[in-house]
């Protein structure tokens, strides 16, 4: 678990598994090759595509949020406003739009910011149901400052934390971390290969939110 540099292949290669579909399924209910979604509430699935065919012909029939993106094999970048559109027309789930400028590093300059907050307002103009981002500090860190301002612009939609989890130094630290900021979701396979190789550590995370938001209740 390094900091918030990804090399090029690795977390890329674990959102593209199961022909570039992904899902965030509840911790009691997960695939061998898919990400966790750690929250409270209600079980539920949220399915990811890049483009209309595939979220209109792949649709899961189970899934309860579409997290919508383009640039797969980049592990996922904020898709167009034309596609955000034609998908709002078609589902009737709530979805939520990825804010990515690019592929690699979880690391943005005060441009690509600026370029993120550009597209939030955007993803709200146009019917985005969420949000999701993320972004790190040098030494895998959650990066606050940034994350407060790009909650300010979202709200009030929901935000979700996207994979850049699983590449903090410290999971649990980080869970709290993100809890306190607002985030309603993290997005993520256990910091390692799959979901089902980071089983153990996605039933602390969960655990862990579920004590963390009893406290701040």
């Amino acid at each position: 678990m390094g900091g918030g540099r990804a090399d090029g292949g690795g977390l890329a290669q674990v959102w593209t598994m199961a022909s570039s579909w992904r899902c965030a399924w509840t911790p009691w209910s997960l695939p061998s090759t898919q990400s966790a979604e750690v929250r409270s509430g209600a079980p539920g699935t949220e399915s990811g595509g890049s483009a209309a065919g595939l979220v209109l012909t792949r649709f899961s029939p189970g899934a309860g949020r579409i997290e919508l993106c383009a640039g797969l094999v980049e592990g996922g970048t904020t898709p167009s406003m034309g596609l955000l559109q034609v998908v709002k027309q078609c589902v009737r789930v709530p979805v939520f739009v990825m804010i990515r400028p690019r592929g690699g590093d979880f690391l943005y300059s005060d441009r690509e910011v600026e370029v993120m907050k550009a597209d939030i307002r955007l993803a709200k103009l146009h019917g985005a149901d969420g949000l999701v981002f993320g972004a790190l500090t040098e030494d895998g860190r959650i990066d606050t400052e940034l994350c407060t301002a790009l909650l300010a612009v979202c709200r009030p939609l929901p935000v979700t934390f996207h994979r850049a989890f699983d590449m903090v130094h410290d999971p649990l630290v980080a869970l709290e971390t993100l809890i306190s900021l607002g985030f309603e979701r993290v997005l993520t396979s256990g910091c390692d290969s799959s979901a089902l190789e980071g089983l153990s550590l996605i039933k602390r995370l969960a655990e862990q939110g579920t004590s963390v938001r009893e406290r701040l209740a």
